[in-house]
């Protein structure tokens, strides 16, 4: 199987905003990753604050660590954040 990556990190629109659409994409992905020919994972970069805000969870579940984060960055599964760079 192999590993996918989405990233349902804080975008220039409310949280709110973001309820349906994340809601329905990670209903998407559910059905992607149970499909063998398919698998993968959702991996996430939103805080448990945000999640709350957007889902009315309590925890992120496909939240990811530093840790995690950097081992997909090196991997070239997840686009290095461009906070904080000057140009």
């Amino acid at each position: 199987m192999g590993e996918h990556s989405h990233s349902l990190s804080t975008f220039p629109h409310t949280p709110r905003a973001l309820s349906a659409p994340t809601a329905q994409a990670l209903g998407s992905f559910a059905k992607l990753i149970e499909m063998e020919e398919y698998g993968g994972t959702v991996y996430s970069m939103t805080p448990n604050d945000k999640w709350k805000e957007v889902t009315g969870e309590d925890a992120n579940p496909n939240l990811i660590d530093e840790a995690k984060y950097d081992e997909l960055v090196k991997a070239h599964v997840m686009f290095l954040s461009m906070r904080g760079l000057n140009w």
